[in-house]
């Protein structure tokens, strides 16, 4: 996987930097994660360079050629008023289809490295789960992926439900719908764990909440 620099749309080249620093920090992020092997920054800064004397209109395609990764990272922000939007979406590469698509993540112009640090965990935990085969496929994740933290209690809860600790497995899965609201397989397995540790009553209602 390849996370390149954020393409900045906003027509104010003071705030360019944010681009490469968002890239830079999803890149740490992924390392830390231990997904998928990580194409390092500085191949990717190459690349970009690449990109920029070549005149191509598609950075992540250029970065495919150049490094070889199968999958990119790749997005852009824009002002609107006082507010910056950044954009990120995951792409398979091979196959060209979408693998998640980040929510988008408004802020005030001066918070800007508060909307880095969202990316990075809705990147995490939208890579998290494409890879996780535990997770329903009949869920749409690719617009709504996890927080990495709601994403890290899922895995806990899932290792406590596959050990047959109900109760500690409906504690985690709990907490990571709570980390993540959106993140209804969390809850939907919260709900499994309850049934199967005797309490249907507390399934039913826990169902209702997933329905």
């Amino acid at each position: 996987i390849a996370v390149t620099p954020l393409t900045n749309e906003t027509g104010d080249s003071t705030l360019a930097g944010w681009g490469r620093l968002a890239g830079d920090w999803v890149t740490q992020g992924l390392h830390e994660a231990g997904l998928l092997t990580v194409v390092p920054w500085p191949s990717i800064l190459l690349a970009a360079e690449q990109h920029a004397k070549s005149g191509a209109a598609d950075l992540a395609a250029t970065v495919r050629e150049e490094t070889g990764a199968a999958v990119v990272v790749s997005g852009s922000y824009y002002r609107t008023g006082d507010s910056l939007r950044f954009q990120v979406s995951i792409t398979d590469m091979r196959s060209g289809q979408l693998v998640a698509a980040i929510p988008p993540v408004i802020v005030a112009r001066d918070s800007a490295a508060s909307a880095v640090r969202e990316l990075r965990d809705r990147v995490m935990g939208a890579l998290a789960v494409a890879l996780d085969e535990r997770v329903p496929s009949e869920v749409d994740l690719a617009a709504h992926p996890p927080t990495w933290e709601a994403y890290r209690a899922f895995d806990r809860g899932m290792a406590e439900f596959n050990r047959y600790a109900y109760a500690d497995a409906e504690a985690s899965l709990l907490e990571a719908w709570s980390l993540d609201s959106t993140f209804v397989p969390a809850l939907l397995y919260a709900t499994f764990a309850a049934v199967n540790d005797g309490n249907g009553a507390r399934g039913d209602s826990l169902l209702g909440l997933v329905q």
